[in-house]
């Protein structure tokens, strides 16, 4: 026997490793080697072998007594362990072998290649972590042969970012952090490749690591700047004078904050190099990216556009996957919105060709049929597209159709057939491409083309032209059979007919003609009335025009759920011939509801019995069991009194003789069934079950919340004697017999049924033996239930707009969360970019016992995961029962979209007309945006008779409030509220029910020229001559503009003199509206109420502005007064007669007489001031 032959004379490795020659000994089949680690450092030993000994199998054992595996891996793939000090490894060469026919050649080995290098083994528990340091680091398994789980510790030098980098080969399948052995662990985000995490001077960092296989780990500890993390972001700007740094490989963080809604710009397509790497859209640090953006239509540079609200802040990610030769710029702004931006103001499309400038984005088209059409939507033969496209009816409801991509070509291509109106379709691009056109067509579809666009069947004589495919409708007036019919015989008949129920992509044949004799077709079929059936004629060839009857018959009694025999006690006769026969019966008490068939002649009976409490209802559970003697069957429910029940008997072959079934009604005993149990007092111990064969229900009452186990591991195996289709079982109700039925698993270990509920509640156990049996038992375990383990003892969780992260189960199991959304909006749950197959299941509820909410479920467009979408209310609490199957359990986000209007920041866009409210159905605030389109009024009508509440109009959230003026209606029922506007301004429209409305609530908004006084540019004209003048003002809080033009030049005076109590009106004169205000003299009305103001000097034909703020609470005259110059005292002229000016050298007045007429007397006094 050759040295090697055996483990136990292993050819020890050399100490160096390197070439080990192997003498090739032919008939030998093993070649052993070993290799000892020295007793002071653990060994990584890895084996190698040239490609052409690829046949030869290798395998290792860590000692001589271990078993060798019978499959071994091939040679070729090497071998790579992990030996511990001062242990030994046995690793063995195999010659191939075949597990059929003749071995195959031996193969002359002659050497393999050895590496040896020292490792630092350990980290399979925390409390042995691995200390990594920094630069190349091995990572041992520890664990499986699929995952394995190393702990590692790490002390950083400085405060800055910790980064672990994996060669390329390498999974990874979790990286988490964790404060000490006992404390939470927290994920941390990366991929396989990469892992960073903010790391504290001198604080140590604490990680597990869940490796596929050994591998290294490159350690690097670095300072951070400004945008290399997504919580530290550099601050874009708006424009094109944002940078980044080309020489930097990896994440450039930025914050851009909205100044407005519209579309979100990111671009460098002036660049005039290719830009290497992606960018993307985030709207918080743990949120999965909104956007990818694409290359610019021009091929170099990125280009991202996305749908963005006012005053909020996103993050971009500019990852450069390799470095560039210089710094690039790249701009950042906000689009307003254009045509085809949203699906409520779409492009209008026209027949033919559509020019698209190909950049990346959503572009929304409306397009107009007039008739029922095959519309075709394509760009065939664009090589460069990337994008999708749908079809819509409306822009509530999903798309209806989408497009096909020509993989050979490019482009898509959509078909439909449509019927008259308005479609929308939605174009998205990817990336940018080159311009192209999309081409529309839509040739007319003629009745009777299509399922949808059917000719109307009559009773009776019907005509058909055999053509292609022809389409026919038909609704039925009565349950009964449907009789479709060729009339007369028609040689060399080529066609045939279908029935369908609906017209869906999906639709399946109801019933199919039969040929008749001659030529022609017929069909009889059970049809339901008021149903709609669709009648497709096909022709395998043309067909001259031919007629066919349509036509309806009656059930007869039997033949029908809806018009059933009456059964009775004892024998009941039922048709021999292969059909189904129905029966109506109503028990006179409680108990077993029992049908036999038992007779010797029919012992080989092939058929089915079933029992329902309607035609509508599901069928009951039926007890299967044997007549006595072993001959016939047996079907017993459940019954009670005065409640009817249908049975249906259905043959499935047919006799020659006539048949009958008994009917039997048997009292229940106890234990029978749910409603009559076996009461428990205690189930510490396991409960014998007395019977034998058969169902056993028994009851019991939960004395504490938490999960109750129901298990036998004795219940047999057996032959289908219980239920109609399986064998022993155990199934448990709760709360009372109404309640769901839950059947039992079956492991290893017997079978079991595990239930969570609240202390008090009614349990009922029905042991199920399928096979004879006696001794039987079961046993109930109880198992505390921990929080989120239980509906009414749910994890809390309250959603705001940053959003959350829910813990997902692992294995097959659930977590419930009560979720607590803190705005009104969508709450969003996605399990998108996980990584993870698509297994796992969201429910919501309002209660523990309520019904299933309605929620939009999708899978993620990569088939990630799913989102679920759920309309929610603020404050209101929603459970949430989240069910996983796999172990590696995906991240749950959970963001929430704000309800458009429920506050400042999240507006509705609101309409020129009316405008629907949303469901007011509490006192609320809803808010909208507008921006009016001229300078002027704008109006918001709410006109009905019920209407309470408030409107506030500003310019934006923190600005103070407009004044809004309130009148009626023009039919008295509701308010009208107007503000001062001007066009291009952004307004916020605040409306405040303080009362509920159980119908829809609407608006309209409308914008009103300016009247005459509303502005300073076209005041009222006031004519005022030697008589004066008078003007009523209206009453309120405003702002009105006259135009005062007196005749000839004197002294103008205003009187305001309200009555009393009336406010005093403020009063400025202009002689234009940019001009300062005139100086007036100003006294008060001699009862001490208003305002008299004058004009000491005016010109003639000369018009003057006047600015009249009034706060009267009624309508008020405005008296105006008009003096020439010679009645004004003499006295008060003497400034435009008299000049007086000091002289700045000695400070002496100079008063300069030259103007004042020397027939006038002068009075000069001097006061010391």
């Amino acid at each position: 026997m050759a040295q090697n032959s055996s483990c136990d004379m292993a050819i020890p490795i050399s100490e160096g490793g390197g070439t080990q020659s192997v003498t090739y000994v032919e008939g030998q089949k093993n070649y052993w080697y070993s290799y000892t680690a020295p007793v002071d450092k653990d060994m990584l030993l890895k084996i190698s072998v040239p490609t052409e000994f690829e046949s030869i199998k290798l395998q290792g054992v860590a000692s001589c007594d271990t078993p060798l595996n019978s499959y071994p891996s091939a040679a070729s793939s090497g071998l790579e362990i992990q030996i511990p000090k001062g242990t030994s490894y046995y690793i063995v060469f195999q010659q191939p072998t075949s597990l059929w026919g003749a071995p195959p050649p031996e193969v002359e080995i002659s050497s393999f290649e050895v590496t040896i290098k020292e490792i630092v083994l350990g980290g399979a528990i925390c409390d042995d972590a691995l200390v990594l340091k920094d630069g190349v680091n091995t990572i041992p398994a520890n664990g499986s042969n699929y995952v394995y789980t190393t702990w590692v510790s790490y002390t950083p030098a400085i405060t800055g970012r910790l980064v672990l980098t994996f060669p390329s080969g390498t999974r990874i399948y979790n990286v988490k952090r964790y404060s000490d052995c006992d404390g939470e662990a927290t994920d941390i985000a990366g991929n396989e490749k990469m892992y960073k995490m903010s790391v504290t001077e001198n604080v140590p960092v604490l990680l597990k690591l869940d490796n596929q296989k050994l591998c290294d780990v490159t350690v690097a500890c670095q300072t951070v700047e400004q945008g290399d993390d997504c919580d530290n972001p550099i601050i874009a700007v708006d424009g094109d004078l944002n940078t980044c740094k080309a020489s930097k490989i990896g994440d450039h963080w930025y914050s851009f904050t909205t100044n407005k809604s519209g579309f979100l710009v990111v671009s460098s397509c002036n660049m005039d190099v290719d830009f290497s790497g992606k960018v993307l859209l985030h709207e918080n640090c743990s949120s999965f990216q909104k956007k990818t953006a694409g290359v610019c239509p021009e091929g170099k540079g990125f280009y991202l556009r996305y749908e963005v609200e006012a005053q909020k802040t996103y993050l971009i990610n500019i990852n450069l996957t390799t470095s560039m030769t210089a710094d690039f710029h790249f701009s950042v702004n906000v689009e307003d919105y254009q045509s085809g931006d949203k699906c409520d103001k779409p492009l209008v499309a026209t027949k033919g060709d559509n020019p698209i400038a190909g950049v990346a984005g959503t572009y929304w088209y409306g397009y107009t049929l007039t008739d029922p059409s095959y519309l075709e939507i394509s760009n065939i033969g664009v090589a460069d597209f990337a994008g999708s496209l749908y079809l819509y009816k409306d822009c509530e409801s999903s798309y209806i159709a989408s497009g096909s991509k020509d993989w050979t070509n490019g482009g898509v291509s959509l078909k439909y057939t449509a019927k008259a109106g308005t479609y929308l379709f939605k174009l998205e691009l990817t990336t940018s491409c080159k311009p192209f056109n999309l081409k529309i067509t839509d040739a007319p579809v003629k009745q009777g083309d299509e399922c949808d666009n059917p000719f109307n069947a009559k009773s009776g004589e019907n005509s058909c032209i055999g053509k292609g495919t022809v389409w026919y409708s038909y609704e039925s007036s009565k349950d009964g059979y449907l009789e479709i019919a060729t009339v007369g015989a028609l040689a060399d008949f080529t066609g045939s007919f279908q029935i369908y129920t609906d017209c869906g992509a999906y639709a399946s044949v109801r019933a199919s003609s039969t040929p008749v004799e001659g030529g022609g077709a017929s069909l009889k079929m059970k049809v339901d009335a008021g149903s709609i059936y669709l009648i497709k004629w096909t022709f395998s060839s043309d067909y001259p025009e031919f007629k066919f009857n349509v036509g309806e018959s009656d059930y007869e009694p039997g033949e029908a759920c809806s018009k059933p025999l009456s059964a009775v006690l004892g024998d009941n006769a039922f048709p021999s011939e292969k059909r189904s026969t129905y029966y109506s019966y109503t028990p006179e008490k409680d108990g077993w509801l029992v049908i036999s068939i038992c007779d010797a002649d029919w012992n080989n009976w092939s058929g089915a019995v079933t029992i329902q409490k309607d035609c509508n209802s599901s069928a009951l559970p039926v007890q299967k069991g044997t007549c006595s003697g072993n001959i016939g069957t047996t079907y017993k429910v459940e019954a009670s009194a005065g409640n009817s029940y249908v049975i249906c008997v259905t043959n499935n072959t047919t006799f020659n003789h006539d048949m009958s079934f008994t009917l039997a009604v048997e009292d229940y005993a106890l234990g029978d069934a749910c409603a009559m149990p076996i009461e428990l007092s205690s189930v510490a111990e396991p409960i014998t079950v007395e019977r034998t064969l058969g169902s056993t229900w028994y009851k019991f009452i939960a004395d504490k919340d938490g999960f109750y186990t129901i298990s036998s591991n004795t219940l047999p195996g057996g032959t289908i004697i219980i239920g109609g289709s399986g064998s022993s079982t155990i199934q448990v109700k709760t709360g009372d017999c109404s309640g769901q039925l839950i059947s039992s698993t079956y492991t290893s270990e017997g079978y079991a049924v595990k239930v969570g509920i609240a202390a008090g509640t009614s349990v009922y156990v029905n042991i199920i033996i399928g096979q004879e049996k006696s001794g039987v038992t079961w046993s109930v375990t109880y198992k505390v239930a921990q929080e989120g383990e239980l509906c009414f003892n749910p994890k809390k969780v309250e959603v705001d707009e940053t959003g959350t992260t829910l813990m997902c189960p692992t294995g097959e199991s659930s977590l419930w969360y009560a979720i607590t959304p803190k705005k009104e909006g969508k709450l969003l749950i996605s399990t998108c970019g996980s990584g993870n197959a698509v297994d796992e299941k969201f429910d919501f509820y309002t209660t523990c016992d309520g019904q299933l909410l309605e929620a939009e479920v999708d899978y993620c467009e990569d088939m990630s995961g799913h989102t679920v979408l759920l309309d929610v209310k603020a404050d209101a609490v929603y459970l949430l029962n989240l069910k996983s199957y796999y172990d590696n359990a995906p991240t749950i986000n959970v963001a929430l979209e704000v309800a458009p209007g429920f506050d400042c920041e999240h507006l509705i866009h609101a309409a020129s007309g009316s405008n629907v409210l949303p469901l007011l159905d509490r006192a609320r605030e809803t808010y909208y945006s507008y921006t009016p389109e001229k300078d002027g009024w704008l109006k918001i009508s709410l006109c009905r008779e019920d209407w309470e509440g408030n409107v506030i109009v500003k310019t934006d959230c923190n600005s103070e409030n407009m004044l809004v003026r309130q009148s009626a209606c023009p039919d008295e029922t509701g308010i009208a509220y107007k503000t001062e506007v001007t066009a291009g301004t952004a307004y916020i429209i605040c409306i405040t029910n303080t009362v509920t409305f159980a119908d829809e609530v609407s608006f309209d908004l409308s914008e009103e020229d300016y009247a005459a006084g509303d502005l300073c540019s076209n005041p009222i004209e006031v004519k005022v001559g030697k008589d004066g003048t008078s003007f009523v003002c209206p009453a309120g809080e405003q702002v009105v503009w006259y135009g005062i033009t007196p005749a000839e030049d004197g002294k103008l005076t205003v009187s305001a003199c309200g009555e009393t109590g009336d406010a005093i009106p403020a009063m400025d004169f202009y002689t234009t509206c940019d001009g300062e205000a005139l100086v007036t003299v100003n006294n008060d009305c001699p009862d001490g109420f208003g305002k008299i103001v004058s004009l000491e000097e005016v010109k003639g034909n000369t018009v003057y502005l006047l600015k009249l703020t009034s706060h009267f609470g009624k309508a008020t005259t405005i008296d105006i007064t008009w003096q020439t110059l010679s009645s004004i005292d003499e006295g008060k002229d003497l400034s435009k007669r008299v000049f007086i000016a000091p002289n700045p050298n000695n400070g002496t007045f100079v008063i300069d007489l030259n103007a004042f007429d020397a027939n006038r007397a002068l009075s000069i006094e001097v006061t010391n001031v």
